[in-house]
């Protein structure tokens, strides 16, 4: 209703105040755009490091199980693939993996068989923290993802970034590999749009309409993508394509330069 005060905002009088603080404009959250569905995914959910081959856990199977079984069977390449998570993208220069995991996707699992040796270490890392209460095939990630699965083998390269971070940073990495829960998958080649999301308009849109865990951003496809609106005819323009290719690069070669991550570099 209406209050017989003044509104203060800034240290100025304004004729109103949003919801968002702002001293014009709507209360009402932005809607999700139908050109953005099917876009920005989280990463996969495994809900076990018996996928991963990783010297470094504990849980996971060693780096020289993955090398031995390569050699019993060429064909588990199939189904082994670098595994990538937030500390690669924000710390290493390179955003190189240092892990790997297995991968049935949504096979069933008379199709898995194939593969009989990725099987049994699957079936003795991962089953046993299955058997009470799981009601998901026990070879698959608790969160498979199958529309990012499907998006991920329609594009070369995919932009990344930790769903957590203090700075706001892309990445352009490979699509064939499988992205932990901590990253949000972009997946998108062009560098238009990672000049338009790597871009202070969108990390202001991003910071107002996403939320935040203690002083960092925390991106969220929902609220921070699905509802952002892209410039008109953003996957011809040429400049924008330009413009975002020669920043990458740059920031690539600075990184490699300097032996720094993202994090550290911003």
């Amino acid at each position: 209703g209406s209050l017989p005060v003044s509104r203060w905002l800034d240290d100025r009088v304004v004729e109103r105040i949003t919801a968002f603080l702002f001293h014009q404009g709507g209360n009402e959250d932005p809607h999700p755009l139908a050109a953005n569905r099917d876009v920005c995914f989280e990463g996969f959910k495994l809900y076990s490091q018996g996928f991963l081959f990783d010297d470094a856990d504990p849980e996971a199977s060693p780096q020289s199980e993955r090398e031995r079984v390569l050699a019993e069977n060429p064909l588990c390449a199939e189904r082994i693939f670098p595994y990538l998570g937030g500390d690669e993208v924000n710390n290493s220069p390179t955003h190189q993996h240092r892990r790997y995991a297995i991968n049935f996707g949504q096979l069933s699992e008379q199709e898995i068989l194939r593969w009989p040796e990725l099987v049994d270490i699957v079936r003795q890392t991962v089953l046993p923290g299955r058997l009470d209460g799981y009601d998901a095939p026990w070879w698959q990630y608790f969160r498979p993802r199958p529309n990012l699965a499907r998006r991920l083998n329609q594009v070369p390269n995919v932009l990344v970034c930790s769903r957590v971070q203090p700075h706001w940073t892309l990445s352009r990495v490979s699509s064939r590999q499988v992205f932990a829960e901590s990253l949000d998958v972009i997946t998108i080649s062009e560098f238009s749009a990672f000049a338009i999301l790597q871009s202070r308009v969108h990390e202001i849109w991003a910071r107002v309409f996403g939320s935040s865990l203690e002083d960092r951003l925390r991106y969220t496809p929902t609220d921070c993508f699905e509802t952002f609106p892209f410039p008109l005819g953003w996957r011809i323009n040429q400049v924008l394509e330009q413009i975002g290719e020669r920043y990458y690069e740059y920031r690539a070669e600075l990184l490699r330069r300097t032996e720094k991550g993202l994090t550290e570099t911003y």
